[in-house]
């Protein structure tokens, strides 16, 4: 089979290196620039002149601004006989030993190809949020569609979705956290102005309010939400809650708070529902409360079906910090012991798990003495 790769790309030049060595056993790339001011373009095109049967580079210019225009215009661009097709960020990378891989897990009949994707990492370099990426697909019958955080859809064809295997092909993000997301604002309300149907983009819109600590915002766009007909998603629905939960909460409306994160675990009880409640217990100094709650929190041993939703983190050290914590100051001081080194188990070079332990041993011998 043939496997062709096509990116969108604005002043990456601290990425486009790495991505094109990551995928360069594909047998087209596709770099599409869409203004860059810095060497990014020029460095594209000489990766183009070493490999002139392989690497095509276009610029194309998108006034005012959406992604979905250029992502089309870079699929329009991959060789008609390729059959697969990788829509790759610059800011994300193909692990090493992937072809075999993906030829393995393709079937005939796929039209979209379901692999693991690692959106973030915490501090330990370990795997945080990770889903069933859904950007690689048949090289016809597939378009894209809104402004931001688009979406690929199919047209004329019944799509067939086949998902990689235990330990297969994987794309991995590293995002450039010194980019700014403002132009989400705009791209985001655009997008719910052309379509305010789409609980998808409902969702995004209020979850990227809340990033940026717009708090009232956030809780209006999020009650659209799930007021939506279509937005039936039962773990959405509990991130939808949860997120206008910290809302509220910032806004000192703690009962309606409290109330926005049982809602979240009602709609999906699942460990990141309730450490999202332990955490907001804890901000409040609600020691017996975050106590209850992270024990709950640990008898759900199974991570939920990889979506944007999922937050690995939640399954390391973040319960066991907060059972130190809250056991700490209900006086339990063995079982915040305990649970302080089971938390440096996960994160061994965490200081702050270093520092409260050396304090809590210091203080109960000193206690038992």
């Amino acid at each position: 089979m043939k496997i062709g790769v096509y990116s969108i790309t604005k002043n990456e030049e601290k990425f486009i290196d790495r991505m094109i060595n990551s995928c360069i056993e594909a047998d087209s790339i596709v770099i599409c620039d869409t203004g860059s001011t810095d060497n990014t373009y020029q460095m594209a095109l000489g990766w183009a002149e070493k490999y002139p049967d392989k690497i095509k580079v276009l610029q194309v210019y998108v006034s005012p601004w959406r992604f979905d225009i250029p992502r089309n215009a870079s699929l329009a661009a991959v060789p008609p006989d390729i059959d697969a097709c990788i829509c790759l960020d610059l800011d994300e990378i193909l692990t090493p030993g992937w072809r075999p891989l993906f030829e393995r897990d393709w079937e005939p009949n796929t039209t979209r190809f379901r692999y693991k994707y690692i959106w973030s990492w915490d501090g330990e370099g370990n795997p945080g949020t990770s889903y069933y990426g859904d950007k690689i697909h048949l090289r016809t019958n597939y378009r894209w569609v809104h402004p931001v955080h688009e979406v690929l859809y199919n047209y004329g064809i019944d799509e067939v979705q086949t998902f990689t295997k235990e330990n297969s092909f994987e794309i991995h993000h590293f995002p450039d956290h010194t980019k700014s997301r403002g132009q989400y604002f705009h791209l985001l309300e655009m997008s719910v102005k052309e379509d305010p149907t789409s609980d998808r983009n409902s969702y995004y819109l209020g979850r990227e309010y809340f990033y940026h600590k717009h708090w009232q915002k956030a809780i209006d766009e999020l009650e659209r939400h799930r007021s939506l007909p279509t937005a039936r998603w039962n773990l959405e629905r509990s991130s939808s809650y949860r997120i206008s939960g910290k809302c509220l909460a910032e806004l000192g409306r703690f009962d309606e708070a409290e109330q926005a994160f049982l809602a979240g675990i009602a709609e999906a009880d699942v460990r990141e529902a309730h450490v999202d409640l332990a955490n907001f217990y804890h901000d409040r100094g609600e020691w017996q409360k975050c106590y209850d709650t992270t024990h709950k929190a640990l008898t759900i041993n199974e991570p939920i079906h990889m979506t944007y939703i999922t937050d690995n983190s939640v399954f390391g050290a973040k319960c066991h910090d907060l059972l130190t914590l809250a056991a700490w100051n209900l006086g339990l001081k063995d079982e915040a012991i305990e649970q302080c080194k089971i938390a440096l188990n996960f994160e061994p070079n965490n200081q702050r798990f270093k520092d409260n332990l050396a304090i809590m041993e210091r203080l109960y011998n000193s206690v038992s003495v």
